[in-house]
């Protein structure tokens, strides 16, 4: 019996849009049996808040991200009105819903069409489209200039769902109607029916393009309705509030062995042994950023979030689980199809929140912080479970700290040797060319990385074969 080759590989850069973390594989013969996701930068956001004004973060941390960013001003208004113990007000909360909403629409379709799409079908020969990144292109010439036609139509879609956020929030991405509060702008009829227009331009995308174009690669690749499944332990916060007692369209939970279960944020904690930062597994309410950038052992600027001790993959897909509108699999191409589903809801809630709105109700009611004070905020940003934690001492920001869906996905191994939900989906796939691992690619980016632009050097301790995948 030959004896089975086993080589490194390094996936850079991951995503299309962001060129600062890796994934290094392990292959023996055709199979991944090991996989490392390391993250090249690192911020310091959460140093940043410390000494600010509380009402500056909505406002700050949209700057963490420029896809995802009004996800990070609500987890920042729902922590000082947790702390505050605020009142909003009904009308501040349907708008703001709206303006988070699109934003989440253009995620999806920037994320399906631009990040991931290109993996399954052939685009266009011309920069910045090629080189291609394989040549495990299945779909006849019709579907795939079907999908060429979505991918040019998906970017006049984003550009109109920014358009539809900008109209309520001043500007996107980093959307100025996003406070502790409400909402700061007064409804008109001629903005409710232009955004109605508007909607529902990406009301046709999604149902016309978007789903059908998800089917027909769910047909050309149909192992990927197997490859990529993890743990299989989803987790997701509650989504969209509608009142102030707690009600939200989506609701949090977790989800084990298929079956859904309660959340409890308490037993959130992050974990830091193989990540470049001293200290060891705290929970975030009082967890330290303190970089230790020659740590021993460590890999990633990532931290390693975990509930009870154990590795939880977030997104789109949990979301869908737990509310169950998506319950098929827990594979690459559900995430894939989780998306594109939870596209058509929300853009049906945009709507009936539009025609909601009451002209001359109010939309948003200064907060009264304490001059001491602990507040959470959580909510499903389009990445999945987004959390931040905040402490106040002396009127400003203490403590602050942010646990982002791409850290629960793509966190590095933790003290008891659990690789992170996309470490361990990446484990066992089987590759058709060891030197190009096509499949890696597709699963990796199934979870919708989410990196910044800052790229730091680290050194190589032993000599790689790299491709840009």
């Amino acid at each position: 019996m030959s004896k089975e080759i086993k080589k490194t590989i390094t996936i850079n850069p991951i995503a299309r849009v962001h060129g600062d973390a890796t994934m290094t594989l392990e292959i023996k013969g055709d199979k991944i049996i090991r996989a490392r996701t390391t993250s090249l930068y690192v911020r310091g956001f959460e140093k940043i808040l410390v000494g600010r004004d509380p009402l500056d973060a909505p406002y700050l941390t949209q700057r963490i991200c420029g896809i995802c960013s009004a996800a990070h001003g609500v987890a920042a208004s729902l922590a000082l009105e947790n702390m505050a113990q605020a009142k909003v007000p009904n009308n501040g909360l349907l708008l703001r819903n709206i303006a988070f909403a699109v934003d989440i629409i253009m995620n999806h379709i920037t994320f399906l069409y631009v990040l991931a799409l290109p993996d399954y079908f052939r685009p266009p020969s011309v920069s910045p489209l090629v080189p291609n990144p394989t040549k495990d292109y299945r779909l006849p010439a019709q579907y795939n200039q079907q999908l060429g036609q979505s991918y040019l139509q998906a970017l006049t879609m984003r550009a109109i769902a920014h358009q539809l956020a900008a109209l309520w929030s001043g500007k996107a991405p980093h959307q100025h109607g996003m406070l502790a509060g409400g909402f700061p702008l007064p409804p008109t009829a001629e903005r409710v029916l232009e955004s109605l227009s508007l909607l529902a331009q990406l009301k046709g995308f999604i149902i016309d393009r978007m789903l059908p174009d998800l089917e027909l690669v769910g047909e050309f690749y149909p192992e990927y309705w197997l490859l990529g499944q993890g743990y299989g332990r989803l987790i997701s916060y509650p989504t969209f509030p509608l009142d102030n007692r707690g009600t939200t369209v989506f609701k949090g939970g977790r989800v084990v062995a298929g079956k859904v279960l309660p959340l409890c944020p308490d037993k959130i904690t992050e974990d830091v042994t193989r990540s470049w930062y001293r200290g060891g597994e705290e929970a975030p309410a009082t967890g330290h950023t303190d970089i230790e950038p020659d740590k021993d052992g460590a890999y990633s600027w990532i931290k390693a979030p975990r509930y009870q001790g154990l590795p939880y993959e977030t997104g789109p897909l949990a979301r869908m689980w737990i509310n169950g509108y998506w319950r098929r699999g827990l594979s690459a191409l559900d995430r894939l199809m989780a998306r594109a589903v939870e596209a058509k809801l929300i853009v049906n809630l945009i709507e009936d929140w539009l025609n909601q709105i009451q002209l001359r109700a109010p939309t948003f009611k200064p907060i009264k912080l304490p001059r001491e004070g602990r507040g959470l905020g959580l909510t499903g940003a389009m990445r999945g479970a987004l959390g931040h934690w905040v402490e106040i001492r002396g009127g400003r920001i203490a403590h602050y700290q942010i646990i982002t869906p791409s850290a629960w996905n793509y966190s590095p191994a933790d003290a008891k040797g659990q690789p992170g939900p996309v470490e361990k989906a990446l484990e066992k796939t089987p590759v058709a060319d060891p030197d190009n691992p096509v499949e890696a690619g597709r699963i990796l980016r199934s979870f919708d990385p989410c990196y910044s632009c800052a790229v730091h050097t680290v050194t190589a301790k032993q000599e790689k074969l790299w491709r840009v995948l």
